[in-house]
């Protein structure tokens, strides 16, 4: 779930050197609020297309785990095509 004020990722995995260095003021430009899920690609990368799925009006009005739920499901389902696709996007 999206939080401002998160230690940069490069500061965790120093693989990902660069990568949402500049996460506040993007959501800010994005316009996307603190608690929206999202999701993450293997390679660490964010499909804004995807992503858009949980801004969807009917999923950003309803509760936490209801949003939650969503992301997991989508998640569990993109992990699903990851593995039987032999980890081909």
């Amino acid at each position: 779930m999206t939080r401002r004020g998160l230690t940069p990722l490069s500061a965790l995995l120093p693989e990902a050197s660069g990568a949402w260095d500049d996460l506040d003021e993007w959501l800010d430009g994005e316009d996307i609020q603190d608690g929206v899920p999202f999701l993450i690609s293997p390679g660490l990368k964010y499909d804004v297309e995807l992503n858009s799925y949980f801004l969807r009006p009917a999923l950003v009005g309803s509760s936490r785990n209801t949003q939650l739920a969503a992301a997991g499901d989508v998640r569990r389902f993109l992990d699903f095509l990851w593995c039987s696709r032999g980890r081909r996007g």
